[in-house]
C-alpha cells in the first residue's frame, strides 16, 4: 500500500514537472489564461480518486467493522488486547470490559482496548 502511494505521488511530481516546463501556448490571447488550473485539474482529481479509493476507504471499513466488533462482545469471548493481552470476557458494561487473564485475577480495561476477537 504505502509502495503505491509513493508510486503515485512521484508520477504526479514528474507530470507536474513536465507540465510546469512546457513551453507557453502560442496566441497569447485572453481566452488561454486558466488553461493550466484545468490542466492540472486533470491530474489532481484523479490522484484524489486513487488515494480515496486506497486509503480513506479501507479505513473507514475496518474502523466501521472494529466498532460492530466492540458493540458485539459478549460474556464468554475470549479476546486480545492492544496490549497483546489474553482473557476472557467476564462482564460487559457501556465503555468498560472486565476481561479474565488468569485464576482469580480479573481487570477492566477500556472497550477501545480490546484488538480482536480471538474465539467468536
Amino acid at each position: 500500500m504505502k509502495k503505491i502511494m509513493l508510486i503515485l505521488t512521484i508520477l504526479f511530481i514528474k507530470l507536474n514537472t513536465l507540465l510546469a516546463m512546457a513551453p507557453p501556448a502560442k496566441g497569447g490571447g485572453s481566452s488561454q489564461q486558466g488553461g493550466g488550473f484545468s490542466s492540472m485539474l486533470l491530474f489532481i482529481l484523479p490522484l484524489f480518486a486513487i488515494w480515496y479509493f486506497l486509503l480513506i476507504r479501507p479505513q473507514q471499513k475496518k474502523e466501521k467493522e472494529k466498532k460492530s466488533m466492540l458493540n458485539e462482545l459478549k460474556k464468554g469471548e475470549q479476546i486480545m488486547t492492544i496490549g497483546g493481552i489474553i482473557g476472557t470476557v467476564i462482564q460487559v458494561k457501556d465503555s468498560r470490559v472486565t476481561v479474565k487473564i488468569a485464576d482469580k485475577t480479573n481487570i477492566e480495561i477500556s472497550k477501545s482496548a480490546v484488538a480482536n476477537k480471538i474465539s467468536q
